[in-house]
C-alpha cells in the first residue's frame, strides 16, 4: 500500500527542445518485483503533472510510461520514489520521429483482416510464435522484459475498380480499399488486423515492423510515384469513422500512390512483416 499521500513524483512532457508538449497523455506506473500496476488517463500534458500515492523508497522503484493520446509513441523509463519530497522526471516525446514525416498513421483509415474469411484482404498471412527467457525493446526504450516473441508476415491486397491497365483484376472489386491517385484513395493509413492474442496493455513489450510495395503499376507521364511511407506494429483499438475496432494487434503503414496528368500509379498490394514482443507469463 503507499505509505504518503503527498506529491511523491513530478512529471514534464517535453519535446526534444525543453517546451511542454502540450495535449493529454495516458501514464502508466509499475511497481517492480509487486506486479502492482496503476493508470492515469487523459492527463493534462501542458504544465507538470503532479502524482502522488505511489510507494516511497526503498520499494518505490516504477517503470512508468508515458503515451500520448494523439499519437502511439509511449516513453518509459525507471523511476526511484524518494522516501521523502519528490523527484522531478522529463520525458521527452516529439510529435514524430528524426527523419520521419508528420502525422505518421493519421492518414484516412484502410482496414485489412489476415482473417479476412472472403480471402481478399491478405495474400498468404503466416504468423510464428516463440517462446523465450529473455527479449526487450531497445530503442526507443521498453523495460519490460518479454518471454514470447511473435513474427507476421505476408502480403496485403487493395481493391480494384476496372479502369486502369494497371490494376489487378484478382483483387477486391472495391473503391474503398483502392489505393490510386484518384480522389481520396490516397495517401493512406493501411492498419491490418493481426490477430493476435488476448492480451492486456501491460503484456505488450515493444514491436520493429517493415513495409514495402509488393505489385505496383507506375505511369510514365509526369511526375508519378507511390510509397510505402512507414510500419508500425501496436496493441491498440484504432477507429474507422467514430467507430472502435477490436483490441488487437494492428499493423499500421502510411501507403501512397501519386496521380499524374493523364493517368496515375497504382499499387495492387504491399508486403508486410512484423516482430512483436509479448510478456505472457
Amino acid at each position: 500500500m503507499p505509505n504518503d499521500n503527498g506529491v511523491c513524483l513530478k512529471i514534464r512532457v517535453v519535446t526534444s527542445q525543453g517546451d511542454f508538449r502540450g495535449g493529454t497523455v495516458d501514464l502508466e506506473f509499475k511497481l517492480q518485483n509487486a506486479g502492482e500496476i496503476r493508470r492515469n488517463r487523459g492527463v493534462d500534458a501542458s504544465k507538470e503533472i503532479d502524482v502522488s500515492g505511489l510507494q516511497r523508497s526503498p520499494q518505490g522503484l516504477y517503470q512508468v510510461t508515458v503515451t500520448p493520446t494523439d499519437v502511439f509513441k509511449p516513453s518509459a523509463q525507471f523511476v526511484t520514489i524518494p522516501a521523502s519530497g519528490f523527484i522531478v522526471t522529463d520525458f521527452k516525446i516529439d510529435d514524430k520521429v528524426v527523419g520521419s514525416p508528420p502525422g505518421d498513421f493519421q492518414k484516412p483509415p484502410l482496414i485489412r483482416d489476415v482473417n479476412d474469411s472472403r480471402h481478399i484482404d491478405a495474400a498468404t498471412p503466416r504468423a510464428l510464435k516463440f517462446s523465450v527467457s529473455y527479449a526487450r525493446q531497445l530503442t526507443p526504450s521498453n523495460f519490460t522484459i518479454a518471454d514470447t516473441v511473435m513474427m507476421f508476415g505476408g502480403l496485403i491486397r487493395y481493391g480494384q475498380d476496372n479502369d486502369s491497365d494497371g490494376e489487378d483484376l484478382r483483387n477486391e472489386s472495391s473503391d474503398y480499399s483502392e489505393l490510386d491517385g484518384i480522389g481520396n484513395n490516397s495517401p493512406r493509413t493501411v492498419m491490418l488486423q493481426l490477430r493476435g492474442p488476448d492480451l492486456a496493455d501491460p503484456q505488450f513489450a515493444g514491436s520493429a515492423a517493415v513495409s514495402a510495395l509488393g505489385d505496383s503499376y507506375f505511369t510514365w507521364q509526369d511526375t508519378f510515384g507511390t510509397a510505402t511511407d512507414n510500419a508500425a506494429a501496436f496493441l491498440t483499438q484504432p477507429t474507422e469513422n467514430g467507430n472502435q475496432l477490436d483490441h488487437d494487434l494492428w499493423f499500421m503503414s502510411d501507403v501512397v500512390a501519386e496521380r499524374t496528368t493523364g493517368d496515375t500509379s497504382q499499387v495492387n498490394r504491399s508486403s508486410y512483416q512484423a516482430t512483436v514482443l509479448l510478456k505472457l507469463k
